[in-house]
């Protein structure tokens, strides 16, 4: 199949390659460079005989006058991918096969320099003054201005158009517009929050677009740029946040972490719980911050590469589902086409499906003109030349999985992506879909297996990731319930385990110094010794809280010579105060005796400071008590008899009257 495929093609490109060009009678002379002309808006799909409005911005070589010709090459119809990737590379030029000839004279120029040009489109009939495209198809169109007297080609564009014959009945293909908002980081590694105007332009982009697109797409939202618009006291950061939330309560979006982090990566180091846990972070924040959206927590959009250890840690974290982006398929080894539904090889009996992001042409976004309707146009024909191929080479409706992935992280390539899928909109051959809601695989659906990783991870990062999530989960224990730090210092964290920040270790840094200096506000001002009169009695343990905010403390004393009945207090220590804590102690005899001052967080039982070891002096003497006691009693006693006779004296010499 795949050799008589390469024998067509060659056939087709070897027919191609004679160009027949019908604009003039003279061929026009090319210059080695020629500037481009950009497409400021341009029809893409043609359904009927249409007068077709071209607005152009011409970068010429020299300056044109009005003598001189703004020409429409209609080429041959592209037959597979590979032939239109030859022509928009402009590796080969198709033959041309009908043109239109303007004077410059006769088209109109604003005050901008912009060309507007009016183009007659036929469907059914070849007539003289108009440009005929016959069949269904992706054609190629050459826009150039070329010089009336020497006919040299002052500057030129290829572009395409897509006709299309709505009675005609074609298999609708799954296809769906991967929708991706991953800005830099908004939280500084400090905990202060910096939302910068290209976060704020890509958070409108993605509203703006969500609002005009009713279609079904495939949703992937950063959770930490959602919790940075809702911890922002700036007004026009609610704003924002509010306008998301109305466009997602109609949406589904996929799960993800916190920050965009590499599960090789954290596999590799060994962080198989770290990554449950931001795993759980980015949902939170995401139920939270969106109510009432629907999140596909079994779905991950892969943007970096994967490995088969990485994949079983991710199978064992609930994810059962990939789409893989562009960038998460360079180890990739395929059975079939990346346009078919797949199935991860080696997950036992979890049939894992994959679904992956087309990758346009690396020419068609080129850096000269990246952004351009004319890119958006060419990414949307070579997605309708790669379907065609698909059915051409017998795979059914039910195999093909097909999706463009956009970033609305401010890149123009994006706004190219966001140009495609508009014209798609309009392709009766697709049907959008959600990608979220994942699709079942079976025995049969075509392999996809991950290279084992050769990557060698230190123990260094994944120390320093260990050490301070088990601080930081003793140390929040210390805070009461509505401490802001609870999440600050999870979404710093949760930066500096991702690999997407440039200064992760910066993170992780400054957030252990911040637990180190909440820990070092508690200390104890108990004095050395201290002494108990009898030998049950009660010590004071006094502790200072210097923090601005209330914490929590277990607070701890030991003796082996002294019992102390309850040994452990929860206290929760003011701020800016110290507080003083009774222990109940008991002991037999007298003497001087150590205590230990221990005091440690809530949970995890971390020392929050170190040790301290004080004296218990026991001063009582022995029986004196007792002997005082019963003095006292028969005192009271010798008392209450003396009464009671005195007043039975009283009683019998009273005389009655």
């Amino acid at each position: 199949m795949r050799t008589s495929r390469f024998v067509l093609l060659g056939a087709v490109i070897c027919a191609i390659l004679v160009p027949t060009n019908m604009a003039s009678a003279t061929t026009p002379q090319v210059v080695p460079v020629t500037p481009e002309i950009t497409i400021q808006s341009q029809p893409f799909n043609i359904f009927s005989a249409v007068n077709a409005k071209f607005v152009i911005t011409p970068r010429l070589a020299a300056v044109a006058t009005g003598n001189d010709r703004l020409e429409f090459l209609i080429h041959r119809q592209i037959s597979f991918a590979d032939s239109f990737r030859s022509i928009a590379n402009e590796e080969v030029q198709s033959a041309v096969t009908d043109s239109i000839s303007l004077r410059l004279s006769n088209v109109t120029r604003d005050l901008k320099g912009q060309l507007t040009a009016t183009v007659p489109i036929n469907i059914t009939k070849d007539k003289q003054n108009a440009l005929f495209i016959p069949r269904n198809g992706v054609y190629p169109l050459t826009i150039r201005i070329v010089e009336s007297k020497t006919n040299v080609v002052l500057g030129s564009v290829i572009t395409f158009l897509n006709r299309q014959d709505m009675k005609a009945e074609t298999p609708k293909i799954p296809f769906s517009n991967i929708v991706r908002l991953a800005p830099e980081p908004s939280f500084a590694p400090d905990g202060s929050l910096v939302i910068t105007d290209s976060t704020r332009a890509s958070v409108r982009e993605l509203v703006a677009f969500l609002g005009s697109f009713t279609l079904p797409v495939t949703i992937s939202l950063q959770p930490e740029v959602i919790a940075a618009l809702a911890e922002s006291p700036d007004p026009v950061d609610a704003e924002l946040l509010l306008s998301l939330q109305n466009q997602m309560q109609t949406r589904s979006v996929m799960n993800a972490t916190f920050m965009p982090l590499s599960p090789m990566m954290l596999e590799g180091a060994g962080l198989y719980s770290e990554f449950k846990t931001q795993l759980k972070l980015g949902e939170d924040t995401l139920a939270r911050l969106l109510p009432g959206v629907i999140i596909h927590r079994n779905t991950w959009l892969a943007t970096d590469s994967l490995s088969p250890e990485a994949v079983a840690m991710m199978i064992d974290a609930g994810i059962t589902s990939l789409v893989l982006a562009p960038s998460a398929q360079t180890n990739v080894d395929r059975e079939q086409p990346p346009s078919l539904l797949g199935r991860v090889a080696g997950t036992g009996e979890t049939k894992m499906p994959v679904v992956s992001a087309y990758a346009p042409f690396e020419s068609t976004l080129r850096e000269r003109s990246v952004g351009s309707v004319r890119d958006g146009y060419a990414v949307a024909a070579e997605l309708l030349m790669e379907r065609q191929d698909l059915l051409a080479t017998g795979n059914g409706v039910p195999d093909i999985r097909m999706a463009l992935m956009s970033t609305f992280d401010g890149s123009a390539e994006s706004s190219a992506i966001t140009f495609a899928v508009r014209a798609l909109t309009q392709v009766q051959e697709l049907e959008f879909v959600d990608y979220g809601i994942s699709t079942a695989a079976q025995d049969t659906t075509p392999a996809v297996s991950f290279t084992p990783s050769s990557l060698v991870f230190g123990s260094g990062r994944a120390a320093a990731l260990t050490t301070v999530r088990q601080k930081l989960n003793a140390v929040v224990s210390m805070l009461g319930p509505d401490d802001v730090h609870r999440r600050l210092w999870e979404y710093q964290l949760g930066i500096g385990t991702s690999g997407s920040a440039a200064s992760g270790a910066e993170y992780i840094g400054t957030l252990s110094d911040q637990l180190q200096a909440t820990t070092s506000a508690i200390t104890v001002t108990t004095p050395d010794h201290v002494t108990l009169s009898s030998r049950t009695g009660s010590i004071r343990v006094q502790v200072r809280n210097e923090s601005p905010t209330d914490l929590t403390v277990q607070v701890r004393l030991l003796s082996a010579k002294l019992k102390v009945s309850k040994p452990r207090h929860l206290v929760t220590l003011s701020a800016g105060t110290t507080t003083e804590v009774a222990f109940s102690a008991t002991t037999k005899t007298n003497g001087n005796f150590p205590l230990t001052i221990a005091i440690t967080t809530p949970e995890g039982a971390q020392a929050v400071i170190p040790r301290i070891t004080i004296t218990a002096r026991v001063t009582a003497v022995a029986g004196l008590g007792q002997l005082i006691s019963i003095s006292l009693l028969l005192v009271l006693l010798a008392w209450w008899w003396s009464n009671r006779r005195s007043a039975r004296r009283e009683s019998s010499s009273t005389t009655t009257v």
